[in-house]
C-alpha cells in the first residue's frame, strides 16, 4: 500500500538537456522532508472567534491535519492575534453573537489591519441575519451554520490545499494496462506535463504515458509501482518533450507541485537554479489548470500559492542575487506568460520594498491573471501576436483587460484591487494604451508595475528568438514616456 510519505522522500529532476539536477540525482531524506511537506510553514490557517467557550473546545479538540486553527473568546484576543503579523492567518469566521452588532465591529476591524483577509460567518441560521447585498458589501465569503465540525469548515475553506494521495490513486484504480503497454486514448482526456520538468517521488502515484504515434501513447510509470527514474530519464534524453498524466489527475498533480515546491524552498541546501526551476513549473501548471477549468475558488486558491512561493524564491535570488540572473530571466524567456509576468512583478515589488505581504500578495494575483480575458476571445485572436492583427481584429482583443476584470469580478469575495489592476494593465499615461485611453493620473501604480512586468516579458520572450536582442535597452529607449517616474526607477534598480 502506498503511503503520504512513500510518496515524498527521493526527488529526480533533469534540464533541458537530460542531466541530472547537482550530479544526477539531489535527496531529501524522508526525515528531512516530511516536516517540510507535511507540518509546511505555508500550511493554511484559520482564525475562529466565537464566545461560545464549548464551540471553540470541540474546534480545538478536533486536531485537523494540515491546518492550523486559531481561536478567540473576545475581542481583544481575536485583536491581538490580528495585529500580530507572525500569525500567518488565511481566513477569519466571526460568530455573529462575538461582538454587537452582528460580528460589524469584528468584520471593520480586520478590514482595517489586514485588508484582503477573506472573511465568512458563523450563525444559526444560513443568512446570518443579513441581506444578501449586504453580504456582498462586506465582502462576506460564505455563512456557516450551526452545528459545524472543524473538518468541515476547513473542507469547504481549503478544498486541495493538501496532497490529496487517496484521490490521485484513485483516479488510476482499474486500469489494467502494463507498464510497456500501448492504448489508444483521446488526446482531450490526457493533460500534458513539461517533461523536463517532471519531478516525482520514490513511488509513483500517477499513470504517466508517453505520446508514441496519434492519440497512441506508451505507459512508462504505472500508479502505485516503485519510480524508475533511469527509464524517465531515457525518455527526456530522446528529446520527450511532455509526459501524460489523465485530466481527472491534474488537480492532484498541481496539489504535489506545490507540496514539492515548498519542500524545495524551504530546505536551504537544495541549488536556487533547482528553486527556480520548479516554481516556474508550478506557475505554468497553474495557468494550464485555470485555462482547463476556469475561475473557481479552488483555481483561485491554487493561483495565490503560486504567488505566495514566487516572492519566497525571489527573496532566495536576492540573497544570492547576480551570478544567478541571466539564467533566471533565460528560464523565464521560455516559461508561460502569465508565469513570467508575475515573478518579474515579484522582482520589482521586492524593490519597491512594500512591507506588507497581503497588498504584494494582491498585486501579483492581479499580475497573474492580468492576460485572462484572452482565453475568452477567439483561438486566433487571443493566442496571435497583436502587431499582425487587422485594424477589426485589434478592436476585438484590446478588450481583453475589460473581459478579464468582469471575469474576475464574479469570483466571490475578490479583492477589488484586483479587477481594477487587470483592466488598466494595458492603459498608459501618454494615452496610447488601452482599452480606455487613460492618461497620467488616472491609473492605479499598481496597474503599472503590472503592465511593465508584462511588456518586460514578453520582450524576454522575443530574446529567446532574437539572442542579440536586449530587452532592458529596448524598454528604455522606446517605452519609458509611457509609464510613471516611480515606474521607471523601480525597473532601473530592478534590472538596470
Amino acid at each position: 500500500m502506498l503511503s503520504k510519505y512513500d510518496a515524498l522522500p527521493d526527488f529526480q529532476s533533469w534540464n533541458a538537456q537530460g542531466q541530472a539536477v547537482d550530479n544526477i540525482i539531489f535527496r531529501l531524506t524522508l526525515h528531512s522532508l516530511s516536516p517540510l511537506v507535511y507540518n509546511s510553514p505555508m500550511a493554511p490557517a484559520i482564525l475562529i472567534c466565537d464566545p461560545d467557550k464549548d464551540f471553540l473546545a470541540a474546534i480545538k479538540d478536533a486536531k485537523v491535519p494540515n491546518v492550523d486553527i486559531f481561536t478567540a473568546l473576545t475581542e481583544i484576543e481575536a485583536q491581538h492575534l490580528i495585529v500580530n503579523r507572525q500569525n500567518k492567518i488565511s481566513h477569519t469566521c466571526i460568530s455573529v453573537d462575538f461582538c454587537e452588532p452582528k460580528g460589524l465591529p469584528m468584520i471593520h476591524f480586520i478590514k482595517t489591519h489586514r485588508p484582503i483577509m477573506p472573511i465568512s460567518l458563523v450563525a444559526a441560521e444560513p443568512t446570518a441575519g443579513f441581506k444578501p447585498e449586504e453580504l456582498t458589501q462586506l465582502h462576506i465569503q460564505k455563512v456557516f451554520t450551526k452545528p459545524i465540525t472543524a473538518q468541515q469548515l476547513t473542507n469547504d475553506l481549503f478544498p486541495g490545499s493538501f496532497f490529496e494521495l487517496d484521490k490521485a490513486l484513485a483516479v488510476s484504480e482499474g486500469n489494467e494496462e502494463a507498464v510497456g503497454g500501448t492504448q489508444n486514448i483521446e488526446a482531450g482526456k490526457l493533460h500534458p506535463i513539461d517533461a523536463y520538468s517532471f519531478i516525482s517521488g520514490s513511488k509513483s502515484f500517477f499513470d504517466v504515458y508517453v505520446k508514441v504515434g496519434s492519440d497512441k501513447y506508451l505507459m512508462i510509470l504505472k500508479s502505485g509501482d516503485q519510480f524508475d527514474a533511469d527509464r524517465v530519464a531515457s525518455y527526456v534524453k530522446k528529446g520527450v518533450k511532455s509526459f501524460y498524466i489523465k485530466r481527472e489527475a491534474q488537480q492532484y498533480y498541481l496539489q504535489y507541485c506545490d507540496k514539492l515546491t515548498n519542500a524545495l524552498l524551504s530546505n536551504q541546501n537544495v541549488p536556487v537554479d533547482t528553486k527556480s526551476k520548479q516554481v516556474v513549473n508550478l506557475g505554468d501548471e497553474t495557468i494550464q489548470y485555470l485555462k482547463n477549468f476556469g475561475m473557481s475558488e479552488l483555481s483561485m486558491q491554487t493561483a495565490v500559492r503560486f504567488v505566495s512561493h514566487t516572492h519566497r524564491l525571489v527573496k532566495d535570488l536576492k540573497l544570492r542575487t547576480n551570478p544567478h540572473m541571466s539564467q533566471f530571466l533565460a528560464r523565464l524567456e521560455k516559461s508561460e506568460h502569465s508565469t513570467g509576468t508575475v515573478i518579474i512583478l515579484s522582482m520589482l515589488l521586492a524593490s519597491m520594498k512594500y512591507s506588507d505581504e497581503n497588498t504584494v500578495n494582491c498585486i501579483s494575483l492581479s499580475g497573474y491573471l492580468h492576460d485572462i480575458g484572452l482565453f475568452q476571445l477567439p483561438k486566433e485572436i487571443g493566442e496571435a501576436d497583436y502587431d499582425t492583427l487587422n485594424d477589426e481584429q485589434k478592436k476585438v482583443f484590446e478588450q481583453h483587460p475589460n473581459l478579464g476584470a468582469e471575469l474576475i469580478a464574479k469570483v466571490p469575495n475578490i479583492f477589488p484591487l484586483v479587477p481594477q489592476v487587470v483592466r488598466q494593465h494595458h492603459e498608459r499615461r501618454n494615452h496610447k494604451g488601452y482599452p480606455s485611453g487613460l492618461g497620467a493620473g488616472q491609473i492605479a501604480t499598481a496597474s503599472e508595475i503590472v503592465g511593465i512586468a508584462d511588456l518586460f516579458h514578453e520582450l524576454l520572450i522575443r530574446r529567446g528568438k532574437e539572442p542579440d536582442f536586449n530587452p532592458s535597452k529596448f524598454i528604455e529607449r522606446h517605452y519609458f514616456d509611457e509609464f510613471s517616474f516611480q515606474t521607471i526607477e523601480v525597473f532601473r534598480k530592478t534590472f538596470l
